[in-house]
């Protein structure tokens, strides 16, 4: 076995401390990952491509689709139960 410093802090069951950078670095990475496989996802799921989005946007306005999502939210709220 190599003698090294890590070998040798296990040795004495002691282990190496992480610095604030070693978390910041593996928090981001996660947060950038998670992004990612979110932004994915949505590609995957989307009801209509981007091209049909932009025509309809372009050709009604953003309104119509304000007004679907209101519904859905209305909707939703009056389904949820109350306390």
């Amino acid at each position: 076995m190599k003698l090294d410093s890590h070998n040798l802090m296990r040795m004495i069951n002691l282990q190496h401390r992480r610095t604030f950078g070693d978390r910041l670095v593996s928090g981001l990475s996660l947060f950038l990952g998670g992004a990612l496989l979110g932004a994915g996802v949505a590609l995957l799921m989307a009801p209509k491509s981007g091209a049909d989005l932009r025509k309809e946007l372009t050709e009604n306005g953003i309104n119509p689709i304000l007004q679907r999502f209101d519904g859905h939210a209305a909707a939703t709220h009056e389904s949820s139960p109350r306390a």
